[in-house]
């Protein structure tokens, strides 16, 4: 039988001839890959205006907060849809608490369509500036609900903001109007000077919930990062230097233990009331109820729910 030749074993000058084609290659394809991507990807010229709300809590007594959104270059069939879930994982329907509904396309009158339970559509026409305006009715007092009362607002922004379900990842921009001896704690960013806060797209607006009222806020620095925190509840119900102390301590074990620190800031805000609800971790922050009444006997299950959200 006869046996072919031995395959003949390339040179080391064959060797490097061939990685240096295959460099040249490699950089051939990614510098097409990138052009063709800078191509097709828009320009901040070319990106859309923001979505633009405003939220008025100045009729507290009400439990009614009053919505202003303002959608720049809405063409025709242009959708707005309201969440049916947030926090917790189930379907919660928040759409039952809108009132009157009402729209406005360059400043004319216009008639929107319902096509489902959450979903409403412009109609035909293009508009500059397509403006909704409605009330949500807001009244539970849970950090995993949302509320309005004479003494604070807690909002969970997916329970009182529509969104546009094609264009989710366009920037949003919020301005708040509080009563006139309220404060405004958020973690979104902001404010702008014109007293502004941002997001760079709705998801990241509505995990970012917003405190209203006449809070207590400390802060401080920690391993590059600045800590605040925001407590809704009478000062005798607590120990702020204790609090603090203890929040000091979960931040630096927390970020000892994953090894780094990926935020600038982070919220702790709390709830100290009558009752107890639990923790919701959120786009760097956490919100968290605890009853007044067991800070006194179960301080160590405060700090056990806050070392919980803080690491999630």
């Amino acid at each position: 039988m006869n046996n072919p030749p031995p395959a003949k074993a390339p040179s080391l000058i064959d060797l490097d001839s061939y990685r240096k084609v295959n460099l040249f290659l490699a950089r051939a394809m990614m510098v097409l890959v990138f052009s063709s991507w800078a191509a097709a990807a828009p320009s901040a010229d070319d990106a859309p205006l923001p979505v633009s709300y405003a939220i008025d809590l100045r009729e507290p007594a009400t439990h009614l907060a009053k919505v202003t959104m303002t959608i720049p270059g809405a063409g025709p069939g242009t959708e707005i849809q309201f969440p049916a879930w947030n926090a917790l994982y189930q379907i919660r329907d928040f759409v039952k608490n809108v009132q009157g509904i009402a729209a406005r396309c360059d400043e004319r009158p216009l008639e929107l369509v319902r096509l489902d339970l959450y979903t409403w559509s412009s109609g035909e026409q293009s508009c500059s500036a397509l403006e909704v305006r409605y009330a949500v009715y807001l009244s539970e007092s849970s950090v995993f609900s949302s509320g309005l009362n004479e003494q604070h607002a807690y909002l969970n922004p997916a329970m009182v903001l529509f969104y546009i379900p094609r264009a989710r990842p366009r920037a949003v921009r919020v301005r708040f109007l509080v009563p006139e001896n309220w404060k405004l704690a958020t973690f979104l960013d902001g404010p702008s000077p014109d007293g502004v806060y941002s997001a760079a797209n709705y998801d990241e607006l509505a995990d970012s919930p917003v405190e209203a009222g006449t809070f207590q806020e400390y802060q401080y620095q920690q391993n590059g990062a600045l800590y605040r925190i925001i407590v809704d509840a009478e000062p005798h119900t607590y120990g702020s230097e204790r609090l603090i102390e203890s929040i000091k301590k979960i931040t630096a074990a927390g970020t000892s233990l994953m090894q780094g620190v990926p935020f600038s800031r982070y919220t702790f805000l709390y709830h100290f009331g009558r009752e107890s609800g639990g923790g919701m971790e959120h786009r760097n922050g956490t919100a968290i109820s605890v009853a007044a009444k067991d800070l006194r006997s179960n301080w160590l299950g405060l700090e056990a729910v806050s070392a919980h959200e803080f690491v999630h």
